[in-house]
């Protein structure tokens, strides 16, 4: 297994917790700042999902 270095303490469970997280904080941003909330959530999702992808799970 090579992870980057800033995924390296990543798990598959804590990286769903991730997931959650960053729902939750686009939800919120979508109360507060209508306009931006899509944008900043896609992403966020984008990168977490690149991340994830490179990060072989061995």
């Amino acid at each position: 297994m090579l992870p980057t270095e800033n995924v390296s303490r990543i798990s598959p469970d804590s990286a769903v917790a991730m997931f959650y997280d960053i729902g939750y904080l686009g939800y919120w941003e979508s109360l507060n700042y209508q306009g931006m909330a899509e944008y900043t959530f896609n992403e966020n999702i984008a990168k977490l999902n690149y991340e994830y992808k490179w990060c072989a799970w061995d």
